[in-house]
């Protein structure tokens, strides 16, 4: 809305028997954005991603909003290329997704993006297939970074004026999340599979808690020691622990919490009984 740039609102798991989608558009309309029916323009639409209900409207609806916008970008201007999702992949490295607003991104170009350099050294479409170029409108992942690349921030041609670019750490300094003042927080080193993942759960994490780290990638020797330093238990969605890492943890009896599926992994940090310390084994006998 300070931009002044149109955008639509899309209230997504109407499929569940909970959704108000009335008590949703009152309280957009009382945050500001008044949306068509309650006294606005703003377009809304109703939707299901699990059930696939209104999307082919909803794609409709985006094509018309930019139409009647008249917003275009060039391929002949400054490169522009919003992070919408960055992670690190096992086998190649950070991976970097991107919609390119404005210019052109190749391969060999060398980029910048919150002061993080790279180097494309390869370019995937949205179906996966490697490109050697991406223009105005299109989605693509970027190889070839120097390390993950913060969700908002935006990739640009390296010059002189962003070649010295302050690097901002995405493993924030510790929050405290709603902790009573009589009592002490629970630590927790938090890993996911991307910085998006990593900040949804850093941001849902229960009540009385504090974050004294977290990364993107799989749970490693260091997340333990960090851990074993600051009494914290390791929090892991859509990671492993590397066998190195088990091991450590077992020696140093520091929990490590992962689970698949989101709402289980809460549940089990809710009730911090349910957080057990690794079994370690002493020893094996046969009976005869």
């Amino acid at each position: 809305r300070q931009a002044n740039i149109p955008y639509i609102v899309a209230i997504n798991k109407i499929d569940l028997p909970a959704a108000d989608v009335k008590k949703v558009k009152t309280q957009l309309t009382e945050g500001g954005s008044a949306v068509e029916g309650f006294g606005g323009t703003v377009p809304v639409l109703e939707i299901s991603a699990k059930e696939g209900i209104n999307l082919p409207e909803l794609l409709e609806m985006i094509f018309l909003v930019h139409e009647l916008s008249d917003v275009y970008g060039s391929e002949n201007q400054p490169l522009e290329a919003p992070v919408i999702e960055s992670r690190r992949d096992p086998n190649a490295g950070p991976l970097v997704s991107v919609v390119v607003r404005s210019g052109n991104i190749s391969l060999g170009d060398d980029v910048v993006a919150h002061g993080i350099h790279g180097k494309v050294k390869a370019l995937f479409a949205d179906g996966g297939e490697r490109v050697s170029r991406r223009l105005p409108g299109d989605p693509a992942q970027v190889l070839g970074f120097d390390d993950i690349v913060p969700v908002g921030s935006v990739v640009e041609h390296l010059s002189k004026e962003n070649e010295e670019a302050e690097i901002i750490p995405i493993a924030s300094t510790p929050a405290v999340h709603n902790a009573p003042k009589e009592e002490h927080p629970r630590s927790f080193v938090l890993k996911a599979n991307s910085v998006g993942t990593l900040a949804a759960l850093a941001h849902i994490m229960p009540h009385g808690t504090e974050i004294v780290f977290r990364g993107v990638g799989d749970i490693t020797e260091s997340d333990v020691l960090h851990a074993e330093s600051t009494g914290a238990t390791i929090v892991g969605f859509g990671v492993k622990a590397s066998k190195s890492a088990t091991v450590l943890a077992e020696t140093h009896g520091i929990p490590i919490v992962t689970n698949p599926i989101i709402y289980k992994l809460l549940e089990s940090l809710e009730k911090p009984q349910a957080i057990q310390v690794p079994a370690v084994e002493l020893g094996r006998a046969t009976i005869v």
